[in-house]
Formats: C-alpha cells, structure tokens, sequence
C-alpha cells in the first residue's frame, strides 16, 4: 500500500463508503491514529475530495487524571480544522469477572451507536498493527474462524456503518505523515503498562516477531480476510438452518436434532445473533448442545450474562433475565377507573368488554386485589393452579408470574385461564366480558 495521505485515503473511503451514506462520524480519542485520520479527511474535504457531513466525538471515560487533558486537545484540534465535535463524559461500568479494557470498550460502543445517525458511518482509526495485534490475541484465546477474521473494514453498526479505512497502513505510515502537520497528540500513559494484554503484546512480542517477519502484519492481514471469508460462509450456512428449524422468535429442536454437531452450532450462534443476544463461550455452547438430547418433560436452563436458554413443548426458547419482583405484593385495581393493571414483573392484565366474553361484569367486586402467583406461595385455593398452569402449557419460568385475582380472600380468576362459576353470566346478561393476560 503507498504512503499514507489524504489522497490515499480518499480512495480507500471510495471503496468502503456506502453509496448511501449520509455522513462520516470520527471516533477521535486525541491520540496519534485518530488525529492523522481527522487531518487526513479535513484535507480531503478542502481538497474537494470529499462531499459528505464531517464530524467527530470524543467519549471521556474519566479513568485516569489525563481524561480532561485529552478532551482539551480533542477540542483544539476539532477547532482548528473546523470539525464539529460531541463531547461525552461517562462512568464506566464494571461487570464481575470483566475487565477494565472490556468494560470501558463496551461503554464506548453504545455512546457511538447513541450518537450515530440515520447512515451515517462511525469511522474508526484502527491500523494493521492493531489488526495483528488482535488477530495474534484471538489466536491465544482459542478463537474460531469468527474471532480470527478480527476487525471488518466494514460493517452494520447502530443506525448506520462502523468502518476501519486506515487498516492498509502501519502505526508507523500514519506517525510519519503525522509529524509532517504540525499538529500534536496525546499519549495514553496506559498504553505502555504491560498489565495489559494488548500493551504487554505490542510492547514485548510483536517487536521481536516483526524484526525476523518484517511483512507479518500484511500477511496476517491476509489470514484474518480469508477468515472473514470462512466466517461469513459459515454464518450464512448457519443463518439457513436456524431459519428452517425457526417457529417465530424459537427454534424446534425436532430439527435441530437433525442436524450435525457444528451445524448446530451455527444454526445457535445465527439464532442468537438474530435476537441480538450475547454469544455464549465454548463451555456454554457445548451446554446449550446439550439442552437439545434432555427428555421431553424436562426443564433445563442454560444461562450466561444477558441471557437464558430454555426448552417448552418442544422448543428452544431465549429469554433476556428479569430481576425477581418484590414479594408479598398485592395490588388494588379499581377496574371501573383504569381497565389495564401493570403487574410488577413487568406483565399486565386487562379486562376487555366482550359481547361474548365468559365473565358477567356486574358481578365482579368493585376493587380486585391482584398478587402474583410466586410472591403469594402456593397455597391450597378453588383451583388447582400447578394443574391449570400445566395444562394451558404455561412455561415453568412464567408461572410464578401467573396474577391471581381475588374478592377478598377469595379466589375468583388465575390470569385469563380460569375464574369462579359464580362469575358465568346468566341468560340475557349483555354486559359481558373477559380477562386479558399479556406475560413479561
């Protein structure tokens, strides 16, 4: 690839920008890559080179005394080239058993696709080092063909495009053209600190792999393309299966089961992908494999953050966890002032006129106390709930969400399953109606 420069850098934007793309949004940290990129594309659009909305944002995370340092510089730098710049200062939260680096790049990601607009392209100013840095760590990890393709030059993000137009060129290509515009950068301290993964790779291997292999990060580059390659067929493979074996939003394991060991597992990394849940780790996938042989009657449940696996009348289901609700809830609904109750898991009731409904409306309580079935215990009433619940196929993980309805201390409906025969209306009854159930 020639030298780094606005010229060159406008054909490689030629290849990547998508022909609809309204604008260019800069991922501008202050620091040496994602400053040549910002005067790169200032020169570029004096140069006429480029017709698209230029801005930039810089996302403070308020991790180090330096933070503020590097806002100022973002807004010089912004300034002087007369590129709009978002500021966003944020807490980064931490997860257990997540690390800082992680914690911090997620953070990062959703202020991005908060900030992105309608398609326009978030670029990022990652390089060839970066590239091998990140296919060399994926390496160690264990990483599939998926994590070996390492980062896309393009791809969907948020409302628009993530794009990487500077992975032709090497740290060194963008420093040397960089010192030719007398424009300064920061320098992140915690680059050079070695408890970092990355940091302790770039600083005490990677010098030592390119000085015998002087063209490993052009040939690597090579390997994570033809990674990608492997990744999007199988992703494709994989996206056909879960799509054939798809009942709404579930999967059918009777054809799941048809499959073979790795189609299956594709078929559940398209299906999970598709809902926009988080990917599980090997361990974790090998389990949810296993979720698919377990008998019939069966409840297992597969989990990881964000996510639950579960099996019901013969399907896979994905469920995003809730926190329980507070027990020993009950709540007072006066129906004839509002008709829909918000429940506390996060569910309603409503009740609906109906000219054919099975409830004579005259004949409820004025004021309906309603508790969920799990905060009430599983008390001896008029109805045999376990049965009812079973037999109206309702999943396990609901049914401590199941509302119950009572006159007093009386039991006259579960949900919209069941209510007392002395609320049947009688013959001529015209104000009719019924119980609408909506789970979480």
């Amino acid at each position: 690839m020639p030298s780094f420069g606005p010229a060159r850098l406008g054909d490689q934007l030629s290849a990547l920008l998508p022909p609809d793309a309204t604008g260019i949004l800069v991922a501008f940290s202050g620091g040496a890559d994602s400053t040549a990129l910002m005067l790169a594309l200032s020169a570029l659009r004096q140069a006429g080179g480029l017709d698209l909305r230029l801005r930039a944002v810089h996302v403070d995370h308020g991790l180090q005394s330096a933070s503020r340092a590097f806002a100022s510089q973002c807004r010089r730098v912004a300034r002087r080239l007369r590129i709009p710049l978002a500021l966003r200062r944020i807490e980064v939260p931490l997860q257990s058993g997540q690390s800082i680096e992680a914690a911090a790049r997620a953070a990062r990601r959703d202020v991005f696709a908060a900030v992105l607009r309608p398609r326009e392209c978030l670029l990022l100013a990652q390089h060839a080092d970066d590239q091998l840095e990140t296919f060399l760590l994926q390496a160690l990890r264990g990483a599939g063909v998926a994590g070996l393709a390492s980062m896309p030059e393009r791809q969907g993000f948020a409302a628009g495009w993530m794009l990487r137009p500077l992975l032709p060129w090497s740290r060194e290509d963008l420093r040397a053209w960089l010192e030719t515009q007398e424009v300064g950068w920061v320098e992140d301290p915690t680059n050079a600190d070695p408890r970092f993964d990355r940091n302790y790779l770039r600083n005490s291997v990677l010098p030592g792999i390119v000085a015998r292999w002087p063209a490993a990060a052009a040939t690597v580059a090579r390997s994570a393309r033809l990674a990608a390659q492997a990744s999007a067929v199988l992703k494709r493979e994989g996206t056909k299966d879960a799509e054939s074996a798809a009942v709404g939003p579930d999967l059918e394991i009777a054809i799941l089961r048809r499959l073979g060991p790795e189609r299956q597992r594709q078929a559940l990394r398209a299906w999970l992908a598709r809902r926009d849940l988080p990917l599980p780790d090997e361990d974790r996938l090998i389990e949810l494999q296993r979720l698919l042989d377990v008998r019939d009657d069966a409840q297992p449940c597969v989990r990881w953050p964000g996510v639950e696996i579960r099996r019901h009348d013969g399907l896979l289901v994905a469920i995003e966890p809730r926190p329980p609700s507070a027990g020993g809830v009950r709540l007072d609904w006066r129906w004839r002032h509002r008709r829909r109750l918000d429940l506390p898991d996060g569910g309603s009731l409503e009740l609906r006129d109906d000219p054919h409904g099975d409830i004579d409306i005259g004949k409820l309580p004025d004021v309906i106390q309603v508790g969920l079935r799990g905060d009430l215990g599983r008390r001896t009433t008029a109805c045999d709930l376990k049965s009812l619940l079973r037999e109206s196929r309702v999943p396990v993980w609901q049914r401590d969400g199941v509302p119950l309805l009572f006159d007093g201390a009386n039991l006259v409906a579960v949900a919209d399953l069941w209510f007392e025969a002395a609320l049947k209306p009688g013959p001529g009854v015209r104000h009719r109606g019924r119980f609408v159930w909506r789970r979480r």
